[in-house]
């Protein structure tokens, strides 16, 4: 059975050319048909659904960009880390708790959770949410 074709992309390409926006975080997405917004109009159930989608696809596709850019803290520590900002951002901007795993003074690739900046810088009110540490980590 074959799979049907995604309603969008977070890449623009040669099929997916329209570029749209999220209601909710402004994540930019491309569909292929300008009948996209008759299909799944604002504010329908359907437009919800396919926008919690393509914000959690960019949250998926930034998480892994923040990981390599982590990573490679560990080689160079003046690198920039601009999609580990986007995803601090995306995280603040959905209203849920920031989460910290242990107690927050571990370090790993050269930054202490305390010197942060997203919560005073995004939303002051940022609730910040401790988690007990995951085994695999020091």
């Amino acid at each position: 059975m074959p799979f049907p074709e995604p309603e969008y992309s977070l890449h623009e390409n040669q099929f997916y050319s329209i570029p749209m926006v999220t209601e909710k975080h402004g994540v930019e997405f491309f569909v292929k048909s300008s009948n996209f917004d008759v299909r799944y109009p604002l504010g329908s159930p359907a437009r919800a659904e396919i926008e919690n989608s393509v914000i959690r696809d960019y949250r998926n596709l930034v998480s892994r960009y923040c990981d390599v850019e982590l990573q490679r803290l560990q080689w160079n520590k003046n690198l920039p880390t601009p999609h580990c900002a986007k995803l601090n951002n995306l995280e603040a901007l959905r209203k849920e708790p920031l989460i910290v795993y242990g107690d927050g003074k571990q370090t790993l690739s050269f930054q202490y959770v305390s010197d942060l900046v997203v919560q005073e810088t995004i939303d002051p009110n940022a609730k910040i949410e401790f988690r007990p540490n995951t085994e695999d980590d020091p």
